[in-house]
């Protein structure tokens, strides 16, 4: 099953609803049916959480995670705006580093997250190697290297092979 890694880093220029002090953000992740969250940070608009969840993703073409932004309070907790983040469209492998601006949210707040494809997604083509084949270079010989009589030095490897083998069949155990 497709795996993507989700970090909340944190956020900036949330407003405060708050009469007295400021406000106690924290983040919920819904997500497929469940929902995680990041513990809040006290007395403060700019959070940073630094939370990284794990999810399985039933379809990595159409899942979306939703994220909200909460203020902690006695009673109740008072909603500060969401995000909704699409998981398609992302790139196996490559952390998307990114700040998104809150919707529903009473300023100009924005969400830094960082998002990874695990093992799904676009592959980038330019990472890809141009070949498959394996080259070699020959390194000089180590100072004060004297190889021994007869030693293929520069040969190909398959004549050195086949001198190994040769040389390897012809020895006996008394």
């Amino acid at each position: 099953m497709p795996r993507m890694e989700l970090t909340l880093v944190g956020c900036t220029g949330l407003p405060n609803t708050e009469t007295f002090g400021k406000i106690d953000p924290y983040c919920t992740v819904m997500f497929e049916g469940k929902t995680w969250k990041t513990d809040e940070c006290e007395d403060t608009t700019e959070p940073q959480w630094n939370k990284t969840f794990k999810f399985n993703i039933a379809d990595e073409n159409s899942s979306q995670a939703h994220i909200c932004v909460w203020n902690k309070n006695t009673m109740s907790d008072d909603f500060l705006g969401d995000y909704w983040l699409s998981v398609s469209g992302l790139d196996r492998g490559k952390a998307d580093d990114r700040s998104v601006l809150l919707t529903k949210c009473k300023g100009n707040a924005e969400l830094h997250l960082i998002v990874t494809a695990v093992d799904f997604g676009d592959v980038d083509v330019e990472a890809e190697p141009e070949s498959s084949q394996t080259t070699y270079q020959q390194r000089p010989p180590m100072e004060g290297f004297a190889p021994p009589p007869g030693a293929a030095i520069n040969a190909p490897l398959s004549l050195i092979e086949s001198s190994a083998t040769s040389t390897l069949l012809s020895i006996s155990y008394a």
